[in-house]
C-alpha cells in the first residue's frame, strides 16, 4: 500500500537526511520498528484532517526485545507514543513532521 499513498517527492523532516519516496518510507519502518520490536502493533488514537494537513496521534505497543534507548531489552511491555503531521496533495503523501516521546518511554522502561 505504500506506494500507492506515499509519493516518489515524500519527505519526512524527522528522519535522517536523505530519506525520501515510497522505498525509503518503507526501509524506514522495516528498520526502525519491525527490526527492533516484533510482534509491534500500532494503535492510531486520534486522526484529525484539515485542509492538506492529516494530525495523527499514536502508540506502538510492543515487547522490548532490543536495547531501546541506552536500555537494555527487558522482556516487558514497551509503549511508544509519538504524533505525526503529514501533507497530503492528490491523495498522497508529500511531507512528514512527526514527534515521538522517546524520553518518556525510557523513563518507564527503566521503572
Amino acid at each position: 500500500m505504500v506506494d500507492e499513498v506515499v509519493d516518489p517527492a515524500f519527505v519526512s523532516h524527522d528522519w535522517p537526511a536523505g530519506l525520501e519516496g515510497p522505498a525509503d518510507f518503507r526501509t524506514f519502518y522495516e528498520r526502525a520498528l519491525r527490526a527492533n520490536t516484533p510482534g509491534a502493533r500500532y494503535v492510531v488514537d486520534d486522526l484529525v484532517a484539515e485542509g492538506d494537513r492529516v494530525v495523527v496521534r499514536w502508540r506502538i505497543l510492543a515487547t522490548h526485545t532490543h536495547e531501546w534507548s541506552g536500555v537494555p531489552p527487558t522482556g516487558h511491555p514497551l509503549t511508544l507514543e509519538g504524533m505525526a503531521i503529514y501533507r497530503v496533495q492528490d491523495d498522497r503523501l508529500m511531507e512528514r513532521w512527526g514527534v515521538l516521546d522517546g524520553l518518556g518511554s525510557a523513563e518507564r522502561l527503566r521503572a
